[in-house]
């Protein structure tokens, strides 16, 4: 059996080290688009309400339409910035990770300085291992049915791991989403049409929660097909390195330049994928954690049967 090093490397403690950092960054990022919902969905559905109860103040009901357009600002000139910004900074954490475990070049132009994304690692490391009590979970990162394979061609076992599983849980958040928009769409319609006398007061108890929502639910949607769809191409560009792995004629060097091309493909998805919450990947995690052994197991068989 030939130990590429993977498991080894993948377990050592500077590694553990950044995987908790970017697990961190993206429970900041995460926990940001969690106020973005609160903020775009939460509090609009309660805008009847408060108009309901102050509709004979004309200032008051200026203010909660204003409020409603408020909302639409802040998210996108504030929350959306720095999810971008966190996920970046997570998705280039991610990448030192795999081109030292993996042995893959540094693309500089691509992800910056290595020295410039180590300052405040530490910190963000510390910061996941005293919200968890053990960092075991992020042991074993990759199946260790692939150290035993050479390296050129267990470093694209592994990069196609980074992106077997998401198509499914991105399935369930475009539901998650349609169930939002329904439901919050129903409870303000038949609020506003019970509680309102006037047919302007009815259509304003409307159209002012339902704009930010509309516009938030639209947004995600919209930006969780096109993740879907670069999914899909980030499929087919494996599929073609993966049928350049088991020809008898590729060489190492042939590989390697091949997955370091990936990689780059890779990362640019992780730092334009929309976030999605845990509780949705949670769902789905040990079904698709036990379904991944499987395949890997799988994965190995049919190359050990064409290479040996």
């Amino acid at each position: 059996m030939i130990d590429s090093g993977i498991s080894k490397r993948q377990n050592e403690d500077k590694n553990i080290d950044l995987l908790a950092a970017q697990r961190q960054l993206y429970f900041e990022a995460k926990r940001m688009t969690f106020y973005q919902f609160v903020l775009s969905v939460l509090i609009p559905v309660t805008l009847p309400v408060l108009k309901k109860n102050c509709s004979d103040d004309i200032s008051r009901l200026s203010f909660i339409s204003v409020f409603a357009i408020l909302i639409l600002v802040i998210n996108n000139f504030y929350f959306e910035k720095q999810v971008k910004i966190q996920r970046d900074k997570a998705a280039k954490i991610q990448e030192l990770f795999d081109t030292d475990v993996l042995e893959i070049s540094w693309n500089s132009q691509l992800c910056g300085s290595k020295e410039v994304l180590h300052n405040g690692l530490k910190i963000k490391a510390e910061k996941y291992k005293k919200r968890n009590k053990t960092v075991d979970n992020l042991s074993n990162w990759y199946p260790l049915e692939y150290s035993n394979v050479a390296i050129s061609a267990a470093r694209i076992m592994c990069q196609k791991v980074n992106v077997s599983w998401e198509n499914e849980v991105r399935t369930v958040y475009k539901y998650f989403l349609i169930i939002v928009l329904s439901t919050s769409s129903i409870f303000i319609i038949l609020y506003s049409i019970i509680e309102n006398n006037s047919f302007p007061d009815t259509l304003i108890s409307i159209i002012i929660p339902l704009f930010p929502i509309g516009y938030y639910i639209f947004r995600r949607y919209c930006e969780n097909n096109d993740t879907i769809i670069s999914s899909a191409k980030l499929h087919g560009r494996l599929e073609v390195v993966w049928e350049q792995v088991m020809k008898s004629d590729s060489t190492d060097a042939d590989l390697a330049v091949s997955s370091r091309k990936l990689q780059d493909s890779i990362f640019n998805y992780r730092s334009n994928a929309i976030m999605i919450w845990d509780w949705i990947y949670y769902f789905k995690r040990e079904e698709q954690e036990s379904d991944m052994n499987e395949v890997a197991k799988c994965v190995v068989e049919e190359f050990n049967k064409v290479k040996f």
